[in-house]
């Protein structure tokens, strides 16, 4: 009875630290995918005001810009 119990615990730390460790594994990812869409944001805001500053200083000029949706 003693080694049953011993090695249900045993099994039960076994598995409990393989969750934690794939939970931590799948937190990293989930920040890893947050921080890239962030610097995506910040890429694109940076782009747009690039353009915006370009249009804006070039006032004999001609640009055409065109809007493309992206689906997420």
């Amino acid at each position: 009875m003693t080694v049953a119990v011993i090695g249900l615990i045993a099994v039960q730390v076994y598995w409990s630290i393989k969750t934690i460790s794939t939970e931590e594994i799948r937190f990293d990812a989930k920040v890893n995918e947050a921080m890239m869409n962030i610097v995506a944001k910040i890429d694109k805001d940076k782009t747009a005001d690039i353009i915006i500053n370009k249009v804006i200083g070039a006032k004999d000029k001609v640009i055409w810009i065109e809007n493309r949706t992206e689906l997420v």
